[in-house]
């Protein structure tokens, strides 16, 4: 090429020379971008598994303590049935010795 050539298309010379500089900036960026996205996924990837495996001692953890909730409920089923029949007991009790005091008065 001769100086008046290239006094000629010297701005297009320089709008490819940019223009191959902004695509080889772009697709570094790009490069970046999609490390940065992978590693984001990774990273989301491996606290999903350890939400999961959290849920799940969790609800083993739920689960053992509705077992125990279940058994006091029982319990304390068990424990009022058997004080009603104590308190009918006690009254029964007191009846009969009440007849046995007004019979022994009676003699």
């Amino acid at each position: 090429m001769t100086r008046t050539q290239v006094a000629k298309y010297w701005p297009v010379i320089t709008g490819v020379a940019v223009g191959v500089g902004w695509l080889v900036t772009g697709s570094v960026q790009l490069g970046e971008i999609k490390s940065n996205n992978k590693h984001s996924h990774e990273k989301a990837a491996v606290e999903r598994s350890q939400l999961i495996s959290e849920d799940v001692r969790l609800n083993k953890r739920i689960d053992k303590t509705d077992k125990k909730l279940n058994r006091l409920k029982t319990k304390t089923e068990s424990m009022n049935e058997t004080v009603i029949k104590i308190e009918i007991g006690q009254k029964q009790v007191i009846k009969n010795q009440q007849r046995i005091l007004n019979k022994l008065e009676g003699r």
